[in-house]
């Protein structure tokens, strides 16, 4: 990626290089400090936050819930924050989807019940990973090869402790990757 092969990388030779290697998958971009925060800063240019947002939460809800049931009351304000229409963080998903969400919590509720199945949000999960990996992540991976290059480069050069102009050295690259080791992560899913 040192095309003019001075030995440094300049913050067009890095775009170009993290735009070829960063993988596709939206779990493993997150995986990557200054990827998801360079990826949230771009989804907010987008007016498409809403859907790493919701994609978040429901990571969070999942590790506290998938087994025993989302409290109705979370699961009523995650449709009234992203499902319901007209919400402030409404995510894009089918009309389908939306109603079958909102009237399976209705249906728990309406039953007195305290627990609302974390299946219920499976497929929107789904649809909110879909539209951000076959959307955004690669506008994203187009947009950081384009000038200013500062999208992604800016926040990696403050992590390897390098001021705004100055080239990265190996030296500096190898500090980088030291304090981003989930940056190359993906390879070991290539064996």
């Amino acid at each position: 990626f040192d095309t003019n092969k001075d030995g440094s990388i300049s913050k067009r030779e890095f775009s170009d290089m993290m735009s070829a290697i960063l993988p596709p998958k939206l779990k493993a971009l997150l995986s990557v400090p200054a990827g998801k925060e360079s990826f949230k800063k771009f989804l907010d240019r987008e007016l498409a936050g809403e859907l790493l947002k919701f994609y978040e939460e429901m990571n969070e809800l999942e590790s506290k819930y998938k087994e025993t049931g989302i409290p109705t009351t979370i699961a009523q304000e995650l449709v009234n924050n992203y499902v319901a229409v007209g919400s402030e963080d409404q995510v894009n998903i089918s009309a389908e989807e939306r109603d079958r969400i909102i009237e399976a919590v209705g249906k728990v509720q309406a039953q007195d019940g305290d627990k609302v199945d974390f299946s219920v949000f499976s497929h929107a999960i789904s649809e909110s990973v879909d539209m951000l990996e076959r959307g955004s992540v690669v506008r994203f991976k187009q947009a950081i090869r384009r000038p200013p290059f500062d999208l992604f480069t800016n926040l990696a050069w403050e992590i390897a402790g390098l001021k705004p102009k100055e080239p990265m050295t190996l030296k500096a690259f190898r500090r980088y990757a030291e304090k981003t080791p989930n940056l190359f992560n993906f390879l070991d899913e290539l064996r």
